[in-house]
């Protein structure tokens, strides 16, 4: 089916009384002997699965990971390098199936970390690397237990480094791996060490940067997220992420964080934080859901704080403690309630096509809605295909219709109904009451194939949205 179709007719009396007339008067008869037809489009409220949004699904569980665009890898250091220098690519592709997952067109987000705490003893850093610096501290705490080391260490750093760049040299010619949540740091990669127990505080700012620099070179097409808005992230343009997303009193503190700036104060060093309340237009906001709440808790009880928390954090991607798989089935219609405020919604709402008709030039007003919480951080372009008078008709695919590119910038549209329009005059000459079939469709900017759906109802070919036509 069509949008909504409202015409209007605008006719100058007397435009063909003499032909001296039409040609002295031809420019001004031109311009106002037309019909212009409107065309709406609605949001059909479904939830599309679409690249760069969404839940993120552990890449190393099949099922969840099928139904999701994006996959998350929870590198750590002790798995990739076991030996000084040998990066352990083969495991690590094998593991996490990434060969699958880029053949299949998914996404990743990568977190890189040294220290995870669990159950036994245990070091996350290589077994080589501990035993060359010794100047971290196990740990058995309420956390649980593990090793903290010392992030100042320069030999230390060194190597994380190196052990980036070998990740870099690897995937980071591309955006397979399109979000870098920066896990170096800290319990869990979370930017915070457990105070009062003896060990190795926060590093310095100076450190951090080094940190972050590591992953903004390895992975220039990537987006860099810190677990919150540190200054040290502001040249680099870093999102963040909340790991505590549906709990709403550290939600709360962490959203005052970005808006009004302040304070890690560390046992050692503080790390300043810039506020920056519009950081999600320009940057992604990720993170996962909450172990502190049960997943009834947050999409059945309490629903509704679950949705406010996550729109009021324009979050573009949940992940990987999500309700997937078995989990989706059983929350379905939360999780439907909350996907429908991550990332980015865009449709073509509204459709302006003049047709002057004396000379059958048609003029194209296309408006492109975000109903989302959140823009795209990457490049698409906005392209319509129109019917051609001549050429292969009898074709049902999109290679018979002109491609048209428009000037629309989706990265501006930042959500919550933000629209833009583009102006398009079309090089062919139609026939009175003759409509072209025109479709909408939004597209990768190296491969020109279409990668984004629309909330829209109406008839597709290939993949583009039906505008208008016959």
């Amino acid at each position: 089916m069509e949008g909504k179709k409202i015409t209007i007719k605008k006719l100058i009396a007397g435009a063909l009384v003499a032909a001296a007339v039409v040609r002295i008067s031809y420019p001004y008869v031109m311009e106002k002997y037309t019909v212009m037809e409107q065309y709406i489009y609605e949001d059909n409220g479904e939830i599309q699965d679409n690249p760069y949004i969404g839940f993120a699904a552990d890449a190393r569980h099949i099922n969840a990971a099928e139904g999701t665009s994006l996959v998350y890898v929870g590198l750590l250091w002790s798995d990739f390098e076991k030996e000084e220098g040998v990066y352990d690519f083969e495991t690590l592709e094998e593991e996490y199936y990434l060969g699958r997952w880029k053949e299949e067109g998914k996404n990743v987000v990568l977190r890189f970390v040294c220290d995870c705490p669990g159950d036994e003893a245990h070091l996350d850093i290589p077994r080589w690397l501990y035993e060359k610096t010794r100047d971290g501290k196990r740990y058995d705490n309420s956390y649980g237990m593990g090793y903290s080391p010392n992030y100042e260490n320069e030999y230390f750093i060194e190597c994380y480094e190196k052990a980036v760049k070998a990740l870099g040299d690897r995937y980071g010619n591309d955006d397979f791996i399109s979000y870098v949540e920066m896990g170096a740091i800290g319990h869990w990669g979370e930017w915070h060490i457990k105070k009062g127990e003896g060990l190795v505080p926060m590093p310095s700012e100076e450190t951090c940067t080094r940190y972050i620099k590591a992953f903004a070179g390895a992975f220039p097409k990537a987006k860099i997220l810190l677990r919150r808005p540190y200054s040290v992230g502001v040249e680099f343009g870093a999102g963040v992420y909340n790991d505590m997303t549906g709990e709403e009193d550290s939600t709360t503190e962490w959203l005052s964080w970005i808006k009004e700036g302040g304070v890690h104060k560390g046992e050692k060093y503080n790390l300043n934080y810039t506020a920056n309340p519009d950081i999600w237009k320009s940057s992604p906001v990720g993170g996962e859901f909450t172990s502190s709440h049960s997943f009834n808790n947050m999409f059945v009880r309490n629903i509704d704080r679950t949705v406010k928390l996550v729109k009021d954090s324009h979050m573009t991607f949940i992940g990987p403690k999500a309700p997937l798989s078995d989990d989706f089935e059983k929350y379905e219609d939360g999780a439907l309630k909350v996907l429908r405020y991550v990332g980015y919604r865009y449709r073509a709402s509204e459709l302006k096509l003049t047709r002057n008709l004396l000379s059958g030039v048609i003029k194209l007003e296309l408006k492109i809605t975000n109903d989302g919480a959140a823009p795209i951080y990457f490049d698409k372009k906005v392209v319509l295909y129109v019917k051609k008078v001549k050429g292969n008709t009898s074709s049902e695919d999109l290679s018979s219709y002109e491609r048209i590119e428009t000037d629309i910038d989706l990265k501006s549209l930042y959500g919550n109904g933000t629209s833009a329009t583009a102006k398009i005059t079309l090089d062919e000459k139609y026939k009175k009451g003759e409509v072209p079939k025109i479709y909408v469709a939004i597209e990768d900017v190296e491969k020109n194939e279409i990668s984004i759906k629309m909330p829209m109802d109406v008839e597709t070919l290939d993949g583009a949205y039906l505008l208008t036509g016959n």
